[in-house]
């Protein structure tokens, strides 16, 4: 019932920029194959890319064809749902040692308190059941061997091919084979050479399955240069450390007295496991979804050896029929309500929308350029297929050139800058998310340069009066990515 309600009150954020990048780059690769180069941005276009989400584009893109664009956001909600309580009725229904509910829904909040801010349809919300489902067949495979442990093989391919978190993979099952040796050199755990043997060879097999994409090992330089580059952590708020974001530094603080305080007997792999994520977290919040997922396998058999029974409830102190009606509400809101609730999100924007302005603006210009916030532009595309490279730029802020990025983060740091009007005036046209970007929208407003279009909540068109001469900032934009690119050759 919680994981229900709390997942349904979600809707209205759910879908993000990363949904439409999805399902936009998912038409493009089942009309046009596996994307090599950029064909959306204008400032990338034509320029090479490495897509490791290719998958999960497709399947967004064929649930949106099969289902229709609308049940997406309610596929993707349903997902999460059946990750969540699934995993949460395992642990109470465990043969060997089953977990007070209580302890599972402690957990579980705390779960969702991570989560929460994260909770967006993505191309990560496909990996949920595979990280979940990795972390618990190791965990039991430390306790009891079992031949599930090489289903490990086929997920982390899959996984692979969905999203760029399939390096966790590697470090999970690696930690297996780590504890196991150091409790067989300790003398704790007996015939520990086989069990050593089974996780070493499968930490080889999951880290193997990284480059098995179509990109080969062209992937570990995406993530060399994603991961390490300092101009993403600074300036994009999802890679900023913890103490960027109060509510996971609060699920953050019992993980840690979790793996640090608490001594329940052999957990030793959730401390380790635990640890690392933590640290991860703890350098960027972008791991709080797969600390919370870790958490809510590893944390409830730590909490249930040494949080006292008095602390944590049964489920015969709660009302069967209220629980029963709000969770059958909750389900029929995801099934039905998600699709009615977002429906005018997910509908073709109409002919005054601030879509359709920017449209008609850029429809008879090959030349166009047009500044749209990361919210908005692979909607814009989604609608409007015939934009592709005439918006500046979209999600994939990874790829941008230096230059624009530190343009990109002026516009919105600085909204009511000369400097910021000065460059939005070059673009053709201007279109804004009010839910990000409320500050720059009421700043053009003021501006007697610039001209509201059209403004249908929470999107707003503007227009220069007069367009800067020169060359557009997607063509000097462009230029730089070009020269960036050929420097790192």
């Amino acid at each position: 019932m919680v994981v229900l309600l709390v997942v349904g009150l979600r809707t209205d954020l759910f879908v993000w920029g990363d949904t439409w990048y999805n399902l936009t780059l998912g038409r493009e690769i089942i009309t046009h194959g596996i994307m090599r180069v950029d064909t959306l941005s204008a400032v990338w276009m034509g320029l090479p890319v490495v897509d490791v989400q290719w998958l999960a584009h497709a399947v967004f893109y064929g649930l949106a064809r099969v289902l229709g664009v609308a049940a997406v956001p309610a596929f993707g909600l349903l997902l999460i749902a059946f990750t969540l309580i699934t995993v949460a009725l395992a642990h109470c229904t465990r043969t060997d040692e089953p977990i007070r509910p209580g302890v599972v829904l402690l957990t579980v909040a705390l779960v969702l308190m991570a989560i929460g801010s994260q909770l967006v349809l993505r191309a990560q919300t496909l990996v949920y059941p595979l990280l979940v489902w990795t972390v618990w067949v190791v965990q039991r495979n430390l306790l009891r061997p079992s031949r599930a442990l090489w289903s490990l093989v086929p997920v982390s391919l899959l996984w692979a091919n969905l999203h760029g978190s399939v390096l966790l993979a590697p470090l999970i099952v690696g930690a297996a084979f780590v504890v196991v040796v150091a409790e067989g050199l300790w003398g704790s755990r007996e015939e520990w050479k086989s069990d050593a043997s089974r996780f070493g060879v499968l930490t080889a097999a999951t880290a193997l399955s990284v480059v098995c994409t179509p990109y080969g090992l062209g992937v570990l330089h995406y993530y060399r240069e994603t991961a390490g580059s300092p101009l993403i952590r600074s300036m994009i708020s999802e890679w900023f450390p913890l103490w960027a974001a109060p509510e996971i530094g609060i699920v953050a603080l019992v993980v840690l007295i979790a793996v640090v305080v608490l001594r329940a007997r052999g957990q030793w792999y959730a401390r380790v496991v635990l640890g690392g994520m933590l640290l991860m977290t703890v350098t960027s919040v972008r791991h709080a979804t797969p600390l919370a997922l870790t958490a809510l396998v590893l944390l409830p058999p730590l909490l249930e050896q040494t949080v006292p029974a008095r602390w944590t409830f049964t489920f015969r102190e709660v009302p069967v029929l209220p629980v029963r009606l709000v969770s059958a509400l909750a389900l029929l809101w995801l099934i039905a309500g998600v699709p009615w609730r977002l429906g005018p999100t997910m509908r073709a924007p109409d002919v005054d929308s601030p879509e359709a302005a920017i449209e008609r603006i850029a429809r008879d210009r090959p030349d166009a350029c047009l500044f749209v916030d990361e919210q908005q532009a692979e909607r814009l595309i989604w609608f409007f297929p015939d934009l592709k490279g005439k918006v500046a730029h979209g999600v994939r802020v990874e790829t941008l050139p230096l230059s624009y990025f530190l343009q990109v983060a002026g516009i919105y740091g600085q909204p009511d800058a000369i400097e910021t009007h000065r460059l939005l005036g070059r673009f053709d046209a201007t279109l804004l998310d009010a839910r990000l970007r409320e500050r720059l929208i009421a700043a053009l407003a003021t501006d007697s340069a610039f001209k509201q279009v059209a403004h249908q909540r929470p999107v707003v068109a503007f227009q220069p009066k007069v367009r800067s001469s020169g060359a557009s900032p997607c063509q000097d934009a462009h230029r730089s990515a070009v020269r960036e690119l050929a420097s790192r050759s």
